[in-house]
């Protein structure tokens, strides 16, 4: 029957002691002292042990108890305007600046980081209550993980510490420390902005945030910072082994793309040497007595650099004959499989032995056009490979010891012909079909006098007959009916072989 209020006054909440919004914290509360709370004025007058204890412990020594204070059978009740913080214009801001944002343009380094890189973001300054935000352009999608913001809208404070170590330090003590905040007269044009520990550089702004800076801060902006990041020292990743599949180039296709593709080939070379070939003859070195006798056209492809071996086939020999080695690059022999080196026309010269696939090759003669090749592209071969391909071809009859031309013999034979009538009209008396008779002719329709180019050796026209020609082969390119016990080729057009 006291009338008094009874029970629970206050719930558990944070209670603010001035108009400036700051709120009651353990160190304000001391015996003797008196809290407003809501209105309502307490007098402290004790505490209990543990209080006094822990008090203590934070330095704060407690006033003794009041045992001879006697309440006042009313409480003073203060007006609600008095604790009602003060309006500090925001109202007026929120209606002057609402929706009106500055903008920037600025950069973040991580280049420190594994992985990092100059990334470019956009930060918002809201005018209304001085909050910033930072959002994450879409060019910084591209193989991290989506983050709409990279900040939230918040106010961000210039100097960030740490919070204190004692307890209840649950947050921040603005009672003994001043927070400084953002303002828009920190936000310049090459200035760096601190965010929780990120450097971010202002490098650029929109018109807007120009003209505000000009008119309202009598500030003007700096002019665009052009920002050159450093060139990144890229580093080549190591060619990985070769693991013996297929050959090093295709192997190496597919450490350069995902979806292997075919080396590329010089197409200029090809079209300059396309059927060109360099055949050389030439026996195999062996302990077997049954491979002495045994004899091989090598042929070098010019287009491509690869090497073709053909074998003779002899009458009882046992040997089949035929293709030896498919149209492929070879090896020199002692070389890097990670890169290895190739045969080239340099390394094939008369005398010189060949190790392919463990197998050696003695070369022992050379075609004619290789002398002639070599004449036209002295730069491709050694000056040792000309002078023994010369000397061999010389030994052979095939060129003059004086100048080194090819040898002009004329003809034995009891008919010679001087016009392409003559040359018709000796075929006629040939059993040749009218269709190598044409090709015949449309070979040699330039051609006055035909010679031979073997010494020692007469040549009758009546050799042309098709029974004796029927295991002869006709050039692909300039060449004409030929067999030599050591090599085959075409021939030119003023020379013919038997």
């Amino acid at each position: 029957n006291s009338g008094f209020p009874q029970g629970r006054i206050i719930r558990r909440s944070r209670i603010t002691k001035n108009s400036s919004g700051e709120y009651y914290t353990w160190k304000d509360i001391n015996i003797g002292s008196q809290l407003n709370l809501n209105g309502i004025t307490f007098h402290v007058t004790g505490c209990d042990p543990f209080t006094r204890e822990f008090m203590l412990s934070q330095g704060i020594e407690l006033e003794e108890l009041e045992t001879k204070y006697t309440h006042s059978m009313y409480t003073d009740t203060v007006n609600s305007s008095q604790i009602k913080p003060q309006s500090d214009g925001k109202l007026r801001r929120f209606l002057e600046y609402q929706g009106k944002v500055l903008h920037f343009d600025c950069v973040l380094d991580e280049t420190d980081r594994p992985g990092g890189n100059y990334m470019t973001y956009k930060l918002f300054y809201y005018l209304e209550d001085d909050t910033i935000s930072i959002k994450e352009l879409k060019e910084n999608r591209e193989g991290r993980d989506r983050f709409p913001l990279m900040l939230k809208r918040t106010k961000l404070e210039k100097n960030l510490h740490h919070p204190p170590v004692e307890y209840p330090a649950n947050e921040k003590d603005k009672k003994d420390k001043w927070v400084d905040y953002y303002s828009p007269s920190d936000l310049m044009i090459g200035e760096i902005v601190s965010v929780y520990g990120r450097k971010f550089l202002l490098v650029d702004c929109d018109e807007f945030t120009r003209s505000y800076y000009a008119k309202v801060l009598k500030k003007p902006q700096r002019e665009k910072f052009v920002f050159h990041p450093p060139k990144k020292n890229a580093t080549k990743p190591d060619i990985p082994p070769y693991l013996g599949l297929g050959t090093p180039e295709d192997s190496l296709a597919s450490h350069f793309n995902l979806v292997a593709k075919p080396p590329k080939k010089d197409i200029i070379n090809y079209l300059q040497n396309v059927n060109k070939y360099l055949r050389y003859g030439c026996s195999l070195e062996s302990p077997h007595p049954e491979d002495k006798n045994r004899k091989f056209i090598l042929q070098f492809c010019l287009s491509d650099g690869t090497i073709t071996i053909m074998e003779l086939k002899i009458p009882n020999s046992g040997m089949i004959g035929g293709r030896f080695l498919t149209s492929q690059k070879v090896w020199k022999p002692g070389c890097d499989p990670h890169q290895p080196e190739y045969y080239t026309p340099k390394d094939i010269l008369i005398g010189s032995t060949l190790i392919i696939n463990s197998h050696r090759f003695l070369i022992n003669s050379a075609d004619l056009y290789v002398y002639r090749y070599m004449q036209e592209h002295p730069e491709l071969f050694t000056d040792q490979a000309m002078e023994s391909v010369r000397k061999y071809h010389i030994s052979e009859g095939n060129l003059r010891p004086e100048t080194g031309e090819t040898q002009k013999i004329p003809l034995t034979t009891t008919e010679t012909f001087n016009e392409l009538t003559e040359l018709e009209q000796h075929l006629k008396d040939t059993n040749l079909c009218d269709r190598e008779k044409d090709q015949f002719i449309g070979k040699y329709h330039e051609i006055d006098k035909v010679k031979g180019s073997l010494p020692g050796q007469e040549i009758d026209i009546a050799d042309l007959r098709r029974d004796e020609c029927k295991d002869k082969t006709v050039g692909k390119s300039e060449g004409v009916p030929y067999v030599h016990e050591t090599f085959m080729g075409p021939l030119e057009r003023h020379t013919l072989i038997s």
